[in-house]
C-alpha cells in the first residue's frame, strides 16, 4: 500500500498474476482483468477484513497494468490489479497510517482448479 497523506489516497495492489497467495490460490492476468471489471460493474464496494462494509471509502481509480510499474520503489508486475481509494473515514485512515491495514484483497466467489501457474504456462 502506498499512501498519500494530503489527499487521503491509497494505492492497493489487489492481485498479482501467477502469484500463489497464502491460501495457495492464484489467478492469471486474464482472470484478474475479468475480476477487476466485474467488481467495478457490480458496485465496487469496499469491506474491512472482508466483512464490514465501509461505504465512505470510494475507489477513484481501478485498472490492470499494461506494463510493469515502479510503485514507490516496488516493481509491480504487468497484469496486476491496482485500485486507488479515497479514505475520508478517520478510523480507517488511522489504521492505514499505523500499519494495522497493509493491503487489500478480493472478496467474492471463484472457481478453483487443481492447477499451478506453471501448469498454465505449459
Amino acid at each position: 500500500v502506498k499512501a498519500e497523506e494530503e489527499r487521503r489516497l491509497v494505492w492497493v495492489v489487489v492481485m498479482v498474476p501467477d502469484k500463489v497467495d497464502h491460501e495457495k490460490q492464484w489467478a492469471s492476468a486474464d482472470t484478474i482483468e475479468k475480476a477487476c471489471h466485474s467488481w467495478m460493474l457490480n458496485g465496487s464496494r469496499v469491506f474491512l477484513e472482508h466483512s464490514v462494509p465501509i461505504d465512505s471509502v470510494k475507489v477513484v481509480e481501478n485498472y490492470t497494468l499494461l506494463e510493469d510499474l515502479n510503485l514507490d520503489g516496488r516493481i509491480v508486475k504487468k497484469g496486476s490489479w491496482i485500485a486507488v481509494m479515497h479514505i475520508p473515514n478517520d478510523a480507517v485512515w488511522k489504521m492505514i497510517k499505523s500499519g494495522q491495514l497493509k493491503g487489500g484483497s478480493v472478496r467474492g466467489l471463484s472457481r478453483l482448479r487443481d492447477k499451478t501457474p506453471d501448469d498454465e504456462a505449459a
